[in-house]
């Protein structure tokens, strides 16, 4: 058995690994990446990239079908889904080719196959492909093995006419009829891309809300107005029992025995983190509850020089996470600045209108709700755009923003100055006073109340 030395060895080549390696060879480690997947991972062949890729088509149908609102006129066209399948494709492929090219430059080395931690200081490589198993040493290792789709015994895809993210392409039309199982975020942006592309959608939600995680105002709005533009049906707080396909149709009955049918389903019920990264008789890691692997502030297991990042650290489940979790821990190991993992994420989902949040807008009591909506832009009005609404929890003995939740157009780039100043402890005050560009999107953050008129 060949053993090769690492400074650093990342396992899995998603976002967080890939950003990790690179990184790290900039910093100087002699690096190794082991990923089971083609460089990018699941996000870029599965998950993240084609649900993107699809959003995309359906935005682009979306503007088509309104371009009579804005004196354009727009005759024949139709959604090519064979066309979608061959982009998603050529752009996964593409960007998986241009990752591994930057590592190969930045001299990191680049094994194919499942990485196994079989000691604080040991990882085994299993090839497949060759046949091979070889084992490999470094002073640290950083685990970055994402997440996998979560799907029960009755509740799960059977590649015909019961689908999941990753086997979406499989689909030979758009159907006249889908059922999605699960409101949250993969749910809710399926959900906008068959309703827009013509498919009548019911959703079945075992929560009170859509979108859990997210503000339950936004939440409600954006049911509103998926419920007002398209064909689009909702039913929540009630538990799906199975989801079976017989003949030309799919059948999902609830656990009342209540039963829907339709041409096609789809899952998004969540993700679990992908935990076969190790030996479990070698290396004793901690679990939170719900399923991420604990770590510290700087990304430490407490094993060692072993570190974990990104969705196998539990949820939110998200590659800009991810990806800042590859920072803090590589500049945790060679030892640079105080770094430690900030939590002030953007939570996005890319449907039409788009929702995003950062922190908790709940009220509590103590802190002020200031709501802003979109028709008091003046770029909403140019755009055919009034539907919007942000929100903004304020602390007002220090007048800091402690969370933010919004949906319209644009929203996830609205919400980047204010986590800006989340980050950087700039007082709200100080934050409308800064003058965006005239007209635009990013003005409803320096909108004063006082301008708000009912």
């Amino acid at each position: 058995m060949d053993q090769t030395s690492y400074d650093l060895i990342v396992i899995g080549g998603g976002p967080g690994g890939y950003e990790a390696a690179k990184i790290a060879s900039n910093r100087g480690l002699k690096t190794a990446i082991v990923s089971n997947t083609k460089l990018g991972g699941r996000a870029t062949f599965g998950s993240l990239l084609p649900s993107k890729i699809w959003l995309n088509a359906a935005n682009h149908y979306r503007r088509m079908s309104e371009a009579s609102s804005h004196a354009l006129k727009v005759e024949g066209f139709s959604f090519d889904i064979q066309g979608l399948k061959e982009d998603i494709k050529r752009k996964s492929t593409a960007y998986s080719d241009q990752i591994t090219q930057i590592l190969k430059d930045l001299k990191v080395d680049i094994y194919h196959g499942n990485g196994m931690i079989t000691g604080e200081h040991t990882v085994e490589v299993s090839d497949d492909e060759v046949k091979e198993t070889f084992q490999l040493e470094a002073k640290y290792i950083i685990v970055a093995t994402g997440s996998m789709p979560r799907f029960l015994p009755d509740i799960k895809p059977n590649k015909n006419r019961i689908l999941a993210p990753k086997i979406a392409p499989l689909l030979p039309h758009i159907p006249e009829s889908v059922i999605i199982v699960g409101g949250g975020v993969t749910g809710m942006e399926y959900a906008y891309v068959f309703a827009q592309l013509g498919a009548r959608v019911t959703v079945l939600h075992n929560k009170r809300h859509i979108l859990p995680e997210m503000d339950a105002e936004i939440a409600d709005y954006l049911e509103n107005v998926y419920v007002e533009k398209y064909d689009m049906a909702f039913h929540k707080g009630l538990k799906v029992r199975s989801i079976v396909q017989e003949g030309d149709r799919v059948i999902a009955t609830l656990e009342s025995g209540e039963t829907f049918t339709a041409d096609y389903g789809f899952i998004g019920i969540g993700r679990v983190a992908d935990d076969g990264f190790y030996d479990k008789s070698a290396i004793d890691l901690t679990w939170k509850d719900n399923g991420g692997l604990r770590v510290n502030s700087y990304m430490h297991t407490g094993i060692a020089g072993i570190y974990a990042i990104g969705d196998v650290t539990g949820i939110p489940m998200m590659a800009n996470k991810a990806i800042l979790q590859a920072k803090v821990a590589v500049r945790h190991i060679v030892k640079d600045v105080d770094y430690p993992e900030r939590y002030h994420f953007i939570s996005a989902v890319y449907c039409y209108p788009p929702v995003a949040q950062i922190g908790s807008t709940k009220k509590d009591g103590h802190c002020d709700i200031v709501e802003k909506p979109y028709r008091c832009l003046l770029r909403s009005q140019i755009n055919g755009e009034p539907l919007g609404l942000l929100k903004l929890k304020i602390d007002p003995d220090t007048d800091l923003v402690k969370g933010v939740s919004g949906i319209g157009p644009h929203i996830y780039d609205i919400l980047a100055p204010i986590q800006l100043a989340m980050e950087h402890h700039i007082p709200y005050d100080e934050l409308i006073t800064t003058h965006f560009a005239n007209p635009s999107f990013s003005e409803l953050v320096s909108l004063e109340v006082s301008e708000i008129k009912e």
